[in-house]
């Protein structure tokens, strides 16, 4: 938890155990499977065909990577000291697109998109078939340790959206998907990463996820693309 008191970057038991309360708050409901904060350094280490078997082995993901309608995948690049979080989310089974969403700003977010695409390619998160989408909005405060903060949040805002069932804007002369995410209300960027640490600390104190926090609320997500993705739930 000092990482989180202390304005520190995230490490991974803080940024796994809020996302895990994600898992258990939208598995049954939402079909959501949450990938461990090892997952991409493995992935660029070992490959994908020995990432697929320690998946399988570690029971990670309860389904596999082509039923699952969403995954959420934590991304970190870089030290413990300098590193930087951002986050990777598929949704579909059929239809399918990845969203890669980086608080990092650009053109560093960009970088960052293009090696995080590279890796996937032609893995099941990014087969043939699947839309590419990159999201670069709200940037955090300079070059602080807030990127955390931005990547739990954005999963939180994505999974509030798809409960609301707002989070697709249908536009059928649309040939793409496109993500964007965008802060509403009137708190600043500021403001939402100090609140945002309050939230992810009484989130893993009490176990459970307020969607109705402020911090959440603050944050808007949005896809736009020719269908809805998912089953539009009420």
């Amino acid at each position: 938890m000092s990482t989180i008191l202390n304005k520190m970057l995230l490490n991974n038991n803080v940024v796994q155990g809020y996302i895990n309360l994600l898992g258990s708050a939208f598995a049954s409901s939402h079909g959501v499977r949450v990938v461990n904060t090892n997952f991409f350094n493995t992935l660029r280490r070992d490959g994908w065909n020995n990432v697929a078997r320690w998946m399988r082995s570690s029971g990670v993901v309860e389904s596999n990577w082509d039923t699952a309608p969403i995954i959420l995948v934590p991304i970190f690049l870089g030290n413990s000291e300098s590193g930087h979080w951002s986050n990777l989310f598929r949704l579909g089974t059929n239809l399918k697109c990845t969203i890669y969403d980086d608080s990092l700003g650009e053109p560093a977010a960009l970088e960052n998109a293009e090696k995080v695409h590279q890796e996937i390619n032609r893995t099941p998160l990014l087969d043939d078939g699947t839309h590419w989408s990159v999201a670069t909005r709200p940037s955090q405060c300079g070059r602080g340790n807030a990127c955390g903060v931005h990547t739990v949040l954005k999963f939180t805002a994505l999974l509030k959206a798809v409960a609301d069932a707002n989070l697709f804007v249908i536009d059928q002369n649309a040939q793409r998907y496109t993500a964007t995410c965008q802060m509403v209300g009137d708190m600043s960027v500021a403001e939402f990463e100090e609140s945002g640490r309050i939230h992810m600390l009484e989130s893993l104190c009490r176990g459970s996820i307020n969607l109705d926090h402020p911090a959440v609320a603050s944050l808007e997500l949005r896809i736009r693309g020719p269908a809805a993705l998912l089953p539009l739930k009420g």
